[in-house]
């Protein structure tokens, strides 16, 4: 019997070593950014950057997919000194919580109204307008600042992209306001057809990065970094802007 528990312990031991990682990527299911395939893989823009870096890097990790705002808060806290986040945008908001470990790529915003309705070509154009965001994005922190003296109350916070759409087909909501790449992906996904829609003009170009808590360790922090500098001077990356930005910015 005294063998027996020996084993499990050791089998029990064995696992937990099995599952340690260098680091943990928390992120959210972004349209054709951050998209799950199974346990521990990921497609998308910032899922193959994301895969291929660490990889050439032999840097392990584990990807965790939360709500956006939550995920932003635990990697804040980072309890474990090993916790990263993509895709960030970076900006004054958050600048002073984060250490910005390399920049992935550039999005460009804009409004998205239906064929019935007239586009929104800027954020003054807004004012009086329902919009649907998503919940702790950048969009949101956009929409709220002081300077545009947009009403609050007109802004519509969803968890999700597919509750604004809904929203949006169905008159509830006057605009969507998101990075262009989410809303294709997002417009194809619901099968919706995009001439029934207005693509407003370039609002923002916002930098998305990967980035951590300023709690973490430099030689983790600079591990990861060189890991994607690295990456981003290879053919691969361009490969993969190339691949899902050629025909949308």
């Amino acid at each position: 019997m005294k063998i027996i528990y020996i084993l499990i312990f050791i089998l029990f031991t064995n696992s937990l070593f099995a599952e340690e990682k260098d680091i943990i990527i928390l992120t959210h299911e972004f349209p054709n950014q951050t998209v799950p395939v199974n346990e521990n893989m990921i497609r998308g823009l910032a899922g193959e950057i994301l895969t291929q870096a660490l990889k050439k890097s032999n840097i392990t990790y584990k990807i965790i997919f939360l709500p956006w705002k939550r995920a932003q808060i635990d990697a804040v806290v980072n309890n474990n000194k090993k916790t990263f986040i993509l895709p960030l945008t970076r900006n004054e908001e958050r600048e002073k919580n984060y250490l910005w470990v390399s920049k992935l790529y550039d999005l460009n915003t804009l409004f998205l109204t239906n064929k019935n309705q007239d586009p929104i070509n800027s954020i003054n154009e807004a004012k009086n307008k329902k919009i649907g965001v998503l919940l702790g994005t950048s969009f949101e922190d956009t929409l709220n600042d002081p300077k545009y003296s947009l009403n609050k109350d007109d802004i519509e916070l969803s968890y999700n992209h597919e509750s604004i759409i809904k929203k949006l087909i169905g008159g509830r909501l006057d605009g969507w306001y998101d990075v262009k790449i989410d809303i294709i992906s997002e417009l194809k996904n619901e099968n919706q057809n995009l001439s029934d829609f207005h693509f407003g003009k370039k609002i923002l170009i916002e930098e998305n990065y990967i980035a951590t808590s300023k709690s973490i360790s430099k030689e983790l922090y600079l591990k990861v970094k060189n890991a994607f500098e690295s990456f981003k001077k290879t053919p691969d990356y361009d490969k993969i802007l190339k691949k899902y930005l050629e025909d949308i910015n």
